[in-house]
């Protein structure tokens, strides 16, 4: 499913969006019927901060919106450097995709919120991506720590998983 954002011209999505800063706290978000809360649904955003496209590969019978979330939460609109690792699609059911990870990172670690490691993954020398399942986390925030050959943290983000 591709759900499309605009905020050139005379479009719907200029009200939510009024300046470039708000396209960097775009989400897609899901409720099954009005009877039920919104709740932030897994996607991958392409674009800019004027126009692009939120896509998820979970269709689901309901209803969908776009929504303005935390600052800075989909990425959009931070240059390179400021982004440290990208993670997508954030939050996430099945897998992540893990993107800029530093050249010095040897292993990438999920931990829960008490700190400790519920999964690791080791990055092969050179990669800077690569994808993890979260499938059998169960829903909740994680921390996400890259980490050197000597266990150093050198880069850290936050990770939802939803299911």
């Amino acid at each position: 499913m591709k759900f499309d954002y605009n905020r050139t011209g005379a479009f719907f999505d200029l009200g939510l969006l009024p300046a470039t800063d708000c396209v960097d706290s775009l989400i897609l978000v899901y409720r099954e019927d009005p009877a039920h809360d919104w709740e932030i649904f897994p996607f991958t955003k392409t674009g800019n901060v004027y126009a692009g496209i939120l896509t998820t590969p979970y269709g689901r019978t309901g209803e969908y919106a776009l929504a303005v979330g935390e600052p800075g939460q989909s990425g959009i609109g931070m240059s390179a450097k400021d982004k440290g690792m990208l993670i997508y699609p954030n939050p996430a059911a099945d897998q992540v995709f893990i993107e800029n990870i530093p050249m010095e990172c040897e292993d990438i670690s999920i931990c829960d919120s008490n700190g400790k490691s519920v999964l690791t993954k080791k990055v092969p020398d050179g990669y800077a991506s690569v994808l993890i399942s979260v499938y059998n986390l169960p829903p909740g925030k994680y921390f996400l720590i890259a980490s050197d050959n000597k266990n150093n943290r050198i880069s850290e983000t936050v990770l939802t998983v939803i299911k």
